[in-house]
C-alpha cells in the first residue's frame, strides 16, 4: 500500500512529515494525507522516485501483486543517461503537472459549479 511505503521510506530515512514534506515542496497537512490514506498526484509519485531513489510507482500496484518484502525498494539508474533521456523526463514531468491542475480545475468546477465565473458544468448539462 502506498501510505505504508511512504512512512517505510521516511522513516528509514529519519525525517520527520514536515522534513519530508519540505523535501517534496508540499505542507505538512498535504504530506501527512498521503501517508495516512490519500495517494499523491502523480507529478508528486514521480517526484519521490527521483528524489529518493525509490520505485514509488509500484507502491500503487494492488497488494496481491506488489514484492513481500517490507520496506522501500531502490532502483538502480542508469549511469549513461544521455540529454535526450533527460529532456524526456523533464517533459513527462511537465506533462504530469499539467495534466494534476487540469484535472483540479475541472474537479473544483464540478464541486462549486457557481463560483468560477459562470453556470459551470451542471448549468451547461440542463
Amino acid at each position: 500500500m502506498f501510505s505504508e511505503e511512504l512512512k517505510a521510506l521516511r522513516t528509514h530515512l529519519g525525517l520527520t512529515q514536515q522534513a519530508m514534506a519540505d523535501r517534496l515542496n508540499v505542507d505538512r497537512s498535504t504530506y501527512c494525507r498521503w501517508e495516512h490514506s490519500e495517494h499523491p498526484p502523480a507529478y508528486v509519485v514521480e517526484r519521490i522516485s527521483k528524489e529518493f531513489g525509490v520505485d514509488a510507482w509500484s507502491w500503487l500496484r494492488p497488494e496481491e501483486t506488489a514484492p513481500p518484502e517490507p520496506g522501500p525498494r531502490v532502483v538502480h539508474l542508469r549511469n549513461e543517461e544521455t540529454e535526450a533521456d533527460r529532456e524526456d523526463s523533464r517533459w513527462r514531468l511537465r506533462a504530469l503537472d499539467l495534466l494534476t491542475r487540469i484535472t483540479d480545475l475541472v474537479e473544483g468546477i464540478m464541486k462549486s459549479p457557481g463560483k468560477r465565473g459562470g453556470g459551470g458544468v451542471i448549468d451547461f448539462i440542463k
